[in-house]
């Protein structure tokens, strides 16, 4: 059996919306991330819904809202090292977060370190894969 390509997009949902778009079970969940400018990555679709990924959660989705983006260089859990930033240790910190850009149309990213989340986000040329 083949693999399907991985794909990635935004789900740029606010309570405005209305609660049709997300599956009762996850409704709450949802709202709580903040989808707004935050990448996902698409799992399957079924039913009618979407199988959404965002860090190590899934949501069951309408697909009216979903918007296919390119895929990010990074993925959720990658361990990767802060460069250039001396203020920042020198350990490995985990993908956490994946923003977009779309007047840029590239993503950035927010990372755990030591189980602590490191202020800011960072654009790919301030990483560098572990």
């Amino acid at each position: 059996m083949r693999r399907q390509p991985l794909r990635f997009g935004l789900y740029p949902w606010f309570p405005e919306h209305g609660y049709t778009y997300i599956h009762p079970a996850n409704r709450r969940d949802f709202e709580d991330i903040q989808p707004a400018g935050k990448v996902f990555e698409l799992l399957e679709t079924a039913n009618g819904w979407l199988l959404l990924r965002y860090q190590d959660r899934q949501y069951k989705v309408k697909p009216e809202l979903f918007t296919e983006v390119d895929q990010p260089p990074l993925r959720y859990g990658d361990f990767v090292r802060v460069q250039n930033q001396p203020e920042i240790p020198d350990y490995p910190a985990e993908v956490n977060d994946i923003f977009w850009n779309e007047r840029e149309g590239r993503a950035y990213y927010g990372l755990v370190m030591r189980k602590r989340k490191l202020p800011g986000i960072f654009g790919e040329e301030d990483l560098v894969k572990v």
